[in-house]
């Protein structure tokens, strides 16, 4: 078996050379073993095995070959311990790790490394790290500090240099070296070259932390002996800790470099040169060599660096999702499944999963199917489940969509209503408050009078008819009259013939009505001179009662003679009181100051009180708590009836209750006006046990008007027991007293409620017609705008009334916001006959009869703001039903366009346009905000302005926006300008931010500063993707917004107003309105705040949020107030609707939209 031979080789082996050969016996004497083992250490693909023997009867019989090694780049037991990174061409021995070919020094410190190991021998170039300078250093020339300070230089241990250390060598002392990255670190390797002073022992001990102070408290990364190869670890912080063993005797530790092997997170390569993938899952963690995510994808993301969107018709976590099969159209959202261009019919949600709810069908639910039994039917065709009929109010039908014909109602649309005036509701059948036709009763007017009623409800009783017998249609009677009557209803009484006699002697009668007209004529006599004597002294009345008044410096605005007058000032002293009568005895002599103001000086004084706090100071001056006698109200049976442990009426003012009652008391008090005594009661809201007590004072003081100016409950607080019927017609049983509410009518400020009185404990049952109105803008907190309130006192005041009945006020006490209420009304009505207010001595006057009236200092306020709105601003609203004919006589008044009722009421809104001081604008004023306003004349009020809350790194919460509210539930406009190049990110973060999912684009966007791109395109800035999904030929798209962090989608619809945009005049009435129309449908369905968006947000849009604005009063007030609603938003921004021609266009359009045969339009039956 001579020359048997070995050969490791790439290709094919040359016998004729050495090179490959790895073994031969050639020269070995004596027959070669049986089983051999032969080392070879060499890189080779294929082995041959030669026997070179040319013997014909010599062969080799190879039973086994096994050959051992590793893969290239490995060694060790199974190969699973990478060749040192410097070994040139990764060739290390399989079975000791040495390098082959020797190693590569180019990261080394002067090129010098351990051509064995691979070692770098005298430390790494600077900026690298590890034992064989392969790690990017993170440590490199960042800051260090040793403590205790002043030990030695710690910049030596991270200058890259293994020549300069730092030494501990005290003993006992606790030593710790920090080493500080700035930001975050994903930390892999560390390496420590310690001095050959060092001293061999355990102890060392590093920390990774995020703080400086607490990093005993962070991750612990090694903690054993000294070490001089590499720590392999993985952490993220942002400061590295050594701490050295505690010395003792002679021993030492001397650092000479501490590398620091890593990325900044959200990077790697070499020298971490490269960025992440954003896609990576775990906040952007990747494989520092490769760049692969190590912890997988993001949703809807896969491939080794997650740069793979999921293929169609599969999504979410590794794309192992498939896309629901009822999404319109493929594919859907790679990320989160959203059908992106809608479901299918039938079937709603994010993912097209779910199927139409209870009573909804069709494209993305929108249908309903309310007619259907239990509102069930076919989510996909609403096709009704039930089959056997339909709820009340529908005819009969598959679809149960087709609702009864006028006069027609209940199960099918069988039975009809006889209502007076108006169909009955259709699917109750219930009439309106008008009653019924003559001959028919009952709630439906569907039921025939009983035998002896007749006409109208059935109101009249043919009593004198025989038999009762008579026309349930007119009341004539059928079978004839009781005798003594006549006539075709029996209701002429005939008259005996001793009642007609002629020899009547007329004597006596004359006698008595003579004598009767004598006594009367006297009576008036007395009554006159009493009431003069009673006049004359009532104006000091109040004064006697309270500290009096001077003209001192407490008193901002006076209109009387500056010369000084003697003063007296009265104060509760030397009185003996207790808790059950607590009365006070006020001396008499007085003077008086002057506080008449001329209605012309009003604005005035208003503007000088409001300096330096002048309406508090002279509201002080009045006096103030109980100071007359009011024993009934503190006794011990009435306690409980006082909403207030404290607030009690007086005992000369108080309503006395007569009649059948338990008790004579109620916590309500008589109050004067100028021109009448027991002009108001003053009442405290009704609790539980003075409900009764309450209508019972009602009915005997005749009231007809009943103001409430208090919610039931505010702040979760009981502010007033609900005194009246739960709904229209329900009957409230009241003791003796029966209430049923005829109509109740919702208004933007307040309710209007109609209720009929009825007391059972007379024979007659005598009825009353009750007006109640209830002011619903009061704020839990601080006073009404004085606007609103005037506008609500109009109200109450345009109902035709007695008037010589005392007008009911209530709040919850009955003294703070009735007070205001009163003394408005009473000042107005009084400086419209005189020319002047006296609002001091009036709050006085109420005083007198009830504690504390007028209960705060801004209460007192709004009564001069609200008699100054009444006395300059007339009333402005038009009802609709009268709208076209008031315009059209307007138009046919020959004035000049100079005097115009529509340009005179414009002139008044430039008058009373606000004008704001800088301080209200600061954040708009801010350097780092100027440049984000589009105009420096259009900035946004820190009052109105929406706040950005999920804004990103150098930004703010500032955006040039206001917040205008609407009059409906739930409506509220954003009004902003055109996005700027760098703002187009606020305007997506307040969209997301606030849930506008409607926008409304009046202008085109700004060059520069688009919106969204192309359909599908996919626009990005920092958290948001937005996509425009589709667009239709009435210029509405729709918006897809992400957020990417939060992971959540709006669906934004948006409006644009192409014939608007071409132009800066107004489109034509059709056209807007046809636009709001469109807008306010799809508001119906997603009730949320609606951004309007013009040039420099206020040109335009001031013009459209006013004509939404005033449709949705309209709506509601059956009224049109366009100068109201101008005013109202002219508070939030005043630059809104500054043209005359815009304040005319809106007249023109709302005339248009009544004159016009508008059937489908969504305001034509507002």
């Amino acid at each position: 078996m001579d020359q048997f031979r070995l050969y490791l080789v790439n290709g094919t082996a040359d016998q004729s050379s050495a090179s490959g050969l790895c073994y031969t016996d050639l020269g070995i004497s004596g027959h070669p073993a049986i089983t051999q083992n032969i080392t070879c250490n060499m890189l080779a693909k294929n082995m041959y095995f030669v026997n070179r023997r040319d013997s014909g009867d010599c062969f080799v019989e190879l039973c086994y070959v096994a050959i051992y090694g590793c893969w290239k780049g490995f060694w060790g037991k199974n190969c699973t311990v990478p060749c040192p990174p410097t070994c040139i061409d990764q060739h290390c021995y399989p079975s000791n790790g040495s390098c082959v070919w020797g190693c590569d020094p180019s990261n080394c410190m002067d090129k010098n490394c351990y051509k064995a190991t691979g070692v770098c021998l005298g430390g790494c170039v600077f900026g690298q790290a590890g034992q064989y300078c392969n790690k990017y250093n993170l440590a490199y020339n960042q800051t260090a500090k040793i403590i205790p300070l002043g030990q030695t230089d710690a910049r030596l241990s991270v200058d890259g240099l293994v020549s300069t250390c730092i030494s501990f060598s005290s003993p006992g002392t606790s030593y710790y070296l920090q080493v500080e990255f700035g930001s975050l670190c994903v930390i892999t390797t560390l390496h420590f070259v310690f001095g050959d002073k060092t001293t061999a022992g355990d102890g060392h001990v590093v920390y990774c932390s995020n703080t400086t102070d607490t990093w005993n408290d962070g991750i612990l990364l090694y903690n054993g002996t000294l070490l001089d190869t590499d720590i392999t670890m993985f952490a993220i912080c942002k400061y590295i800790t050594y701490v050295p063993p505690i010395l003792s005797g002679n021993s030492m530790v001397e650092l000479c470099e501490m590398e620091i092997g890593g990325c900044p997170y959200g990077r790697y390569g070499e020298n971490c040169e490269h960025v992440c993938p954003k896609n990576c899952l775990g906040q952007e963690q990747c494989d520092l060599v490769s760049g692969n995510c190590s912890s997988g994808c993001l949703d809807g993301w896969v491939g080794s660096k997650c740069e793979q969107a999921c293929i169609a018709d599969s999504f979410g976590n590794q794309c192992l999702r498939n896309c629901s099969q009822n999404c319109l159209s493929s594919p859907c959202n790679h990320v989160t499944g959203e059908c992106d261009r809608g479901c299918n019919k039938g079937w709603e949600k994010l993912n097209c999963t779910e199927k139409c709810g209870p009573g909804t069908f069709g494209w993305n639910c929108s249908e309903k199917c309310n007619g259907c039994t239990e509102d069930s039917c076919d989510h996909i065709s609403g096709v009704c489940t039930n089959i056997s009929g339909c709820k009340p109010g529908y005819e009969y039908g598959r679809y149960c969509n087709k609702t009864c014909s006028a006069w027609y109602f209940g199960a099918n649309c069988t039975n009809y209503c006889n209502c007076r005036e108006s169909p009955c509701d259709i699917f109750s059948g219930e009439c309106s408050t008008d009653g019924c036709k003559r001959g028919w009763d009952g709630v439906s007017c569907d039921k025939e009078c009983t035998y002896g009623y007749f006409g109208f409800n059935c109101d009249g009783f043919c009593a004198h008819c025989l038999n009762e017998s008579c026309s349930v249609f007119d009341g004539n009677c059928t079978d004839g009259c009781y005798t003594g009557y006549s006539g075709d209803m029996c209701d002429i009484k005939e008259l005996s013939k001793k009642q007609i006699s002629p020899s009547s002697d007329p004597g006596p009668a004359i006698g008595g009505v003579v004598g009767a007209i004598l006594i009367v004529i006297i009576v008036v006599i007395i009554a006159v001179i009493i009431y003069r004597r009673r006049s004359a002294s009532r104006p000091n009345q109040c004064l006697s009662d309270g500290e009096h008044l001077s003209g001192t410096a407490e008193n901002t605005y006076i209109n009387h003679d500056p010369s000084p007058k003697s003063m007296n000032i009265f104060v509760n002293k030397g009185c003996d009181a207790c808790l059950e009568d607590v009365t006070v005895s006020l001396p008499q002599k007085h003077a008086k100051a002057d506080y008449k103001i001329a209605i012309a000086d009003l604005k005035k004084v208003i503007n000088e009180k409001q300096k330096d706090e002048g309406f508090k100071k002279e509201y002080d001056i009045l006096p103030r708590g109980l100071v007359h006698a009011h024993m009934e109200g503190s006794k011990e049976e009435n306690k409980l009836k006082n909403r207030f442990l404290a607030t009690w009426p007086y005992d000369h003012s108080r309503i006395v209750l007569t009649g059948e009652t338990k008790s004579d008391y109620i916590n309500a008090s008589f109050i004067d006006s100028y021109e009448k005594e027991k002009a108001y009661i003053a009442s405290q809201g009704p609790k539980k046990n003075t409900i009764r007590d309450f209508w019972h004072m009602i009915w005997q003081e005749k009231v007809n008007t009943i103001v409430m100016v208090t919610k039931l409950e505010e702040e979760r607080r009981k502010k007033c027991e609900q005194y009246w019927p739960q709904s229209i017609n329900k009957v409230m049983l009241v003791d003796n007293y029966r209430l049923v509410m005829k109509k109740e009518i919702q208004h933007t400020v307040y309710v209007y409620r109609l209720i009929i009185l009825q007391n059972n404990s007379l024979k007659n049952k005598q009825e009353r017609k009750i007006h109640h109105f209830h002011f619903t803008q009061w704020p839990d907190h601080g006073v009404p705008d004085s606007v609103k309130l005037v506008n609500f006192y109009r109200k109450v005041k345009s109902i035709k009334v007695d008037r010589e009945t005392p007008m009911v006020v209530h709040c919850s006490a009955g003294v703070g916001r009735t007070g205001t209420f009163i003394a408005i009304d009473a000042l107005y009505e009084h400086g419209q006959k005189e020319g002047y207010v006296d609002i001091m001595e009036y709050v006085q006057t109420m005083r007198k009869d009830r504690m504390n009236m007028v209960q705060t200092h801004e209460q007192y306020e709004v009564v001069f703001e609200a008699l100054l709105e009444l006395f300059t601003v007339p009333d402005t609203s038009i009802d609709k039903s009268v709208f076209c004919e008031y315009i059209q006589k307007h138009e046919q008044n020959p004035l000049p366009r100079n005097q115009t009722v529509f340009r005179e009421e414009f002139q008044r809104l430039q008058t009373l346009r606000p004008v704001y001081a800088a301080d209200n604008y600061k954040t708009a004023k801010r350097k780092e905000n100027l440049s984000k306003n589009s105009s420096k004349s259009v900035l946004a009020n820190d009052n109105y302005r929406p706040y950005l809350m999920t804004y990103g790194r150098n930004r703010n919460d500032y955006i040039n926006a206001v917040i205008v509210p609407g009059y409906l539930a739930e409506s509220k406009l954003f009004v902003t300008q055109c996005p700027l190049d760098e703002t187009v990110i606020d305007f997506w973060t307040m969209m997301f931010d606030h849930g506008s999912r409607i926008i409304v684009l009046l202008d085109p966007a700004n060059k520069g500063a688009p919106l969204w791109l192309e359909e599908n395109e996919k626009l990005q800035f920092d958290d948001f993707s937005i996509i425009k999904d589709n667009e239709n030929l009435e210029k509405e798209l729709q918006i897809t917004l992400n957020h990417t962090k939060s992971k959540e989608t709006l669906s934004i619809n948006v409006f644009t107003a192409e014939d608007w945009t071409i132009s800066k005049s107004p489109p034509s009435s059709q056209y807007m309105l046809d636009l709001l129309q469109r807008v306010q449908n799809c508001w119906e369905t997603q009730k949320c705040p609606i951004t309007v968006v013009c040039s420099d947000g206020c040109s335009k849009s001031g013009l459209f949020v006013t004509l939404k604005l005033v449709l949705e009063k309209m709506q509601i007030d059956e009224d049109i107030d366009i100068f109201q609603v101008v005013r109202e938003i002219q508070t939030r921004r005043p630059e809104f609707l500054v043209e005359l021609e815009q304040y005319e266009y809106i007249y023109k359009c709302i005339r248009w939209l009544l004159e016009k045969d508008s059937r489908d339009s969504l305001y034509a039956n507002v």
